[in-house]
């Protein structure tokens, strides 16, 4: 593959006139037409490598039912995904597996799948932790519930499911489904939110954790009844970003009165 890549030549037109040939020395570009060549060569092989190893036996894919086809390998544009048994040649030995098919001896040790998932520069190889990528996604859906409680998949999660509180303090319930035993999975990830301040139009004063304190998120001080509907705006001064800092003074202790004044607005 390196000897076709390193022997191309390249000619221009100048003028109606064929310039070159030219001889690349700095290897393919983003928008080299030989790009997607090169990547179709690759696959196709290495699929059919693949394939040769299921014909033999060597490996089995995994189907999502009876009767469904088995599934080896996946290829995306900048990715690639393989599909094994955790037995003692398919699971244990992946990368040794993958080396055998494609006739490579001298395979990199791939180490423990914890050490694969960490960041390049902490000595991982970036391969994605589907139980965290998963984890993740959902707790998007989660975040929805909580942010955007006026849509309609939310008003019906909370008619059923958290009818008088929020989603950080529901349960499972009675019967539920699927879809939701797998979104309130995600309230451990969400748990440690905190709201960034913008115009603190939408942020509750007392119910919400929004102040910068690793320890606690929320204003000390119990809720004031003829405040209690109070949001962060009202503790700026009015057409201004800035704190009341006497109107904060007057209300919260010197705990709060410091985490609140030193939040940039």
């Amino acid at each position: 593959m390196k000897l076709r890549v390193t022997t191309v030549k390249y000619a221009f037109l100048v003028n109606d006139q064929s310039v070159g040939p030219l001889n690349p020395e700095r290897g393919l570009r983003q928008g080299d037409p030989l790009s997607p060549y090169l990547f179709i060569l690759c696959t196709e092989g290495l699929t059919t490598l693949l394939r040769k190893a299921e014909e033999s036996g060597q490996l089995h894919g995994t189907k999502v039912c009876r009767g469904a086809p088995a599934i080896s390998h996946l290829f995306f544009a900048d990715d690639s995904m393989f599909l094994f048994r955790t037995n003692a040649f398919e699971g244990q030995n992946r990368q040794g597996a993958i080396s055998s098919i494609m006739g490579v001896s001298n395979a990199l040790d791939m180490g423990s799948w914890k050490k694969l998932c960490i960041r390049k520069e902490f000595g991982g190889l970036v391969f994605r932790d589907f139980y965290g990528f998963n984890l993740a996604m959902l707790g998007k859906q989660g975040w929805k519930l909580i942010n955007d409680p006026n849509a309609t998949i939310c008003r019906i999660y909370k008619a059923k499911y958290y009818p008088t509180g929020d989603f950080l303090n529901a349960n499972q319930g009675n019967n539920p489904s699927f879809a939701w035993s797998s979104i309130l999975a995600s309230q451990v990830l969400i748990r440690g939110y905190r709201w960034r301040i913008g115009d603190g139009s939408t942020i509750n004063i007392w119910k919400e954790p929004w102040l910068r304190d690793h320890t606690n998120f929320y204003v000390s001080l119990p809720m004031i009844p003829d405040l209690h509907d109070w949001f962060v705006k009202d503790l700026m001064i009015p057409g201004s970003r800035e704190w009341d800092h006497d109107l904060i003074g007057s209300i919260f202790g010197e705990r709060d009165v410091q985490r609140i004044t030193k939040i940039p607005l």
